[in-house]
């Protein structure tokens, strides 16, 4: 399955937003399953080349990334159907932020497992 680790990449909350708009952008074609992505091959540049395929990611690795803290959980809405885990281990994400993120649980239906050990709770 896909599997798009971006830990330990530095990102702040606008970045985790500018790819999650990137994912869920222009899904007219069939998924395909996704060559583990980083973010290193992720860039500003070459994110629509490597999303413009309609690449499906099932597992999306956000640990270690304590600049998406409590304002990334206001884009969790964009996270795509076809996530199914998130790691968001060591985000800097505080008792505000994890209410976020249930209250995204609550209307998902796709999302089965989170993994966020490391965190202000």
């Amino acid at each position: 399955k896909g599997d798009l680790n971006l830990d330990s990449k530095g990102l702040d909350h606008k970045a985790f937003k500018r790819i999650l708009t990137k994912l869920t952008s222009g899904r007219s074609q069939p998924h395909r399953k996704c060559r583990r992505l980083n973010y290193d091959t992720f860039t500003e540049f070459g994110i629509e080349r490597q999303l413009s395929s309609e690449t499906s990611v099932h597992m999306l690795r956000l640990s270690g990334n304590t600049e998406i803290g409590d304002k990334g959980m206001d884009y969790l809405h964009l996270i795509p159907n076809s996530v199914n885990f998130i790691t968001l281990s060591n985000c800097e994400l505080s008792p505000r932020g994890i209410q976020k993120l249930c209250q995204f649980l609550e209307t998902n239906n796709t999302v089965i497992g989170v993994m966020m050990w490391g965190n202000h709770i």
